[in-house]
Parts: structure tokens; C-alpha cells; sequence
């Protein structure tokens, strides 16, 4: 369940981003489409875990990623 808020909050600040950067509507779709995939792929919820992992203040959590 954190999961896939954490990932929602993902997609919506990297849409948001991608509206701002890529002012041609056709390129906005690309990359919208591509954040899909990345979004179902569930690889922005891993990217999500890694950044919530490495704020932890404890070294063993924060820092067992390579």
C-alpha cells in the first residue's frame, strides 16, 4: 500500500516536471508514456524506497546500498 502511494506521488511530480520541460505536446506524450511503463514496471515505487531509505538517520539503513 505505501508502495503504490508513494509511487502516485512519483508520477504525479514527474508529470508535473515533464509538462514543464517538454513544451511540445507531442514529446509530453512520449515521456508520459515512458514514465507509465517505469510506473507498472514498478520501478518508481523501488526509486521511492531507495530515496526514504537513504534520509534514515541510522547508517545501517541509510547505507547498505551500494
Amino acid at each position: 500500500m505505501i508502495q503504490s502511494l508513494l509511487s502516485g506521488q512519483l508520477f504525479t511530480f514527474g508529470e508535473s516536471i515533464i509538462k514543464r520541460i517538454w513544451p511540445d505536446p507531442a514529446e509530453q506524450q512520449k515521456a508520459l508514456q515512458e514514465l507509465r511503463k517505469l510506473e507498472q514496471n514498478g520501478d518508481l515505487a523501488q526509486i521511492g524506497v531507495n530515496m526514504t531509505e537513504a534520509k534514515h538517520e541510522s547508517l545501517f539503513v541509510a547505507g547498505w546500498r551500494p
